[in-house]
């Protein structure tokens, strides 16, 4: 998979000493190897990666909810 920066959650490096290069990163959600992890903003829980979250059209799901 090539570098990846745990402390930075990025592929460049910071030098914070913490490198992982050659490291499977995986979802810890759904365990399939992720690119991206997607965290929430309001409480910094991780929610999941690409291959376990679905982006919807916000209008869309509202109007589900009605």
């Amino acid at each position: 998979m090539g570098y990846m920066c745990i402390k930075n959650h990025s592929r460049e490096c910071f030098a914070c000493g913490d490198c992982q290069s050659d490291r499977e990163c995986e979802c810890p959600e759904c365990g399939k190897e992720a690119e991206t992890i997607y965290i929430s903003d309001i409480n910094n829980e991780i929610l999941g990666c690409e291959n376990c979250i679905t982006e919807k059209d916000a209008y869309e799901v509202l109007n589900e909810e009605s």
